[in-house]
């Protein structure tokens, strides 16, 4: 299975990088080809909603990064993502990139595409992630993509906190079985 993972935090060594990373471990012990973008450190003008990309009739008007991240994207069986909880959704970087999937919705949607999705939050009250919980449920189903897991970890703050626990554990475990229908 060809995986893109899209990691939405500025924090290279920060909480939902290590999820990913775990994903990542389990991922290629179940032999996936595993392709990575950080949403931060990539150049991505933000979708002004022009329309010229007409959803995928034509190139985007930007001539920046998307231009190869819509090619992975394209050619992904499954979009895993890890990011931060802010504001009770994804980062602000992540966004950005998610909003310019517009220039391709017709080439991705309703493709069978896989999709997981990892989030950290310091705030240790679950309910705080119901918004971005709605957000994912919401894409999914507008994308009409299939659902492989989700993984919420509220309450942590680093790293540290999630070595050796059975979220570092789930995150790893999804990785293992994403292909497994």
């Amino acid at each position: 299975m060809n995986i893109l993972e899209i990691t939405g935090s500025p924090h290279k060594h920060g909480c939902s990088n290590y999820l990913m990373e775990q994903f990542t471990a389990g991922a290629k012990k179940a032999g996936h080809e595993i392709t990575r973008v950080d949403a931060a450190f990539v150049n991505v003008h933000p979708c002004i909603g022009c329309d010229h990309c007409e959803s995928g009739l034509h190139p985007c008007i930007y001539k920046d990064d998307m231009v190869e991240i819509y090619e992975k994207l394209k050619a992904a069986d499954a979009v895993v993502y890890s990011t931060p909880l802010y504001y009770h959704a994804p980062s602000a970087q992540l966004m950005a990139l998610i909003d310019r999937y517009h220039g391709i919705d017709n080439l991705i949607r309703n493709t069978g595409k896989r999709s997981v999705l990892l989030v950290t939050g310091g705030n240790p009250d679950p309910t705080f992630m119901d918004g971005i919980k709605q957000w994912y449920a919401t894409t999914l189903r507008y994308l009409g993509w299939e659902k492989a897991g989700e993984l919420y970890v509220h309450g942590c703050t680093t790293p540290e906190n999630l070595e050796n626990t059975e979220s570092a554990r789930k995150a790893y475990e999804l990785g293992l079985t994403i292909g497994e229908k």
